[in-house]
């Protein structure tokens, strides 16, 4: 076997081979000591800092500890003084009090002279006089009083609230409402705050301004009584006219004049112009525009009387019944006594249609708008003469 030159090759690497192996089973042995070491040197510091963390943490708090229980004796300390302090001082407090009194009690009453009282009450009435003389206002109103009136029922009227009642009577010089506020007497009210005074403009009449200042039409009978108007059909251009709270008035009043106040009228109507005119004698009263005849023969000319006043026409024409949105005869009629006719083929009436008015474009009638028509139903009596002219 020695002699075969191929297992002499062979023997020789498995040798070598065995010799590698144990190479490296000794190489392992090495490296899993040296792991072994270095896990047990890991374990070995990390106990022993933090036994060192725990030494220095029972330091720390160790000094903490002292620390705080310093600090509460020091601020025990401090508040003991505090109080041992002010316990002194309130007792000299206690003390000097107690030897004041004494004094007080020892010592004569003070007297008080005549000439010290009088000038005591001068100087009270003084500063009263100023606090009045100091009341302002941007707006006064004069209220004469009335047969009943209290100075809480003026204040009512003219504010809503009782409670202005010191301002006016501080401002109108009262010290004692019960026995100066009397029948006649002039108050002057600062600053109201619902009644003003209203000037009358052409053309207005009492109908138009309680509807200005109460949305409604109702309280005009209510605003002649309180202005004590003799004539509430006529009034004047510039009348100063009250306009109170309306709760101290009456809806629908009859709008009616005294027996030997009421007025002469008459209605003028110019074709012309297209006006129409209320005069009462010869002092014109309102005036509106209105719509004539689309030719100058269809509205007779002359003088006529009003026969006739019907609320809600029906118109016959066209058999549309009163009240109706289309019925082109408005909310009243005044019938005139034209010659040949009853008071119902020409008249004053009102519309459907307000932007005729003022135009020719009638059969033969005079139309207005409603607003208008229904003051002359209100207020134009029957048998007033009524001139229509072309001029």
């Amino acid at each position: 076997m020695s002699g075969d030159p191929d297992s002499q090759v062979t023997f020789i690497p498995r040798a070598e081979r065995h010799k590698k192996i144990k190479k490296k089973k000794k190489r392992k042995r090495s490296y899993y000591l040296f792991v072994s070491l270095l896990v047990i040197v890991f374990t070995i510091i990390l106990i022993l800092s933090r036994t060192m963390i725990f030494d220095q943490t029972n330091q720390n708090g160790s000094f903490l500890a002292a620390n705080l229980e310093d600090s509460t004796k020091t601020m025990i300390q401090k508040h003991t003084n505090n109080l041992d302090k002010r316990f002194q001082v309130k007792e000299t407090e206690k003390e000097a009090n107690e030897e004041e009194q004494k004094t007080d009690e020892n010592a004569d009453p003070p007297i008080e002279s005549h000439e010290e009282n009088e000038a005591q009450e001068e100087v009270e009435s003084t500063e009263n006089i100023e606090q009045t003389n100091t009341l302002t206002a941007d707006f006064v109103l004069e209220h004469k009083v009335k047969k009943g009136e209290t100075l809480y029922s003026i204040t009512m009227l003219y504010y809503a609230s009782g409670k202005y009642q010191k301002e006016v009577e501080a401002y109108n010089g009262i010290t004692d409402p019960e026995t100066e506020i009397m029948e006649g007497m002039i108050l002057q009210i600062p600053d109201p705050h619902y009644k003003v005074v209203h000037k009358v403009n052409e053309g207005e009449s009492l109908l138009s301004i309680s509807q200005k200042y109460y949305g409604t039409e109702d309280y005009a009978g209510s605003l002649a009584q309180y202005n004590d108007i003799k004539n509430p059909n006529h009034l004047p251009y510039d009348t100063r006219i009250h306009i109170p709270n309306p709760s101290s008035l009456k809806k629908n009043v009859p709008i009616t004049p005294s027996s030997s106040e009421k007025p002469t009228y008459k209605i003028v109507i110019s074709k012309k112009s297209n006006q129409l005119t209320v005069y009462d004698g010869d002092r014109p009263v309102k005036s509106f525009s209105v719509g004539t005849g689309k030719d100058e023969s269809k509205t007779p000319e002359g003088e006529f009387k009003i026969i006739n006043k019907l609320e809600e026409p029906w118109y016959r024409a066209q058999d549309i019944p009163g009240g109706d949105p289309t019925n082109p005869l408005g909310s009243h009629w005044l019938g005139l006594s034209v010659p040949g006719t009853d008071g119902t083929t020409y008249g004053i009436h009102g519309t459907n249609d307000p932007s005729t008015i003022g135009k020719y474009v009638s059969l033969g009638c005079i139309r207005m708008n409603n607003s208008g028509v229904k003051w002359l139903y209100q207020n134009i009596p029957l048998e007033t003469s009524v001139h229509i002219t072309n001029k």
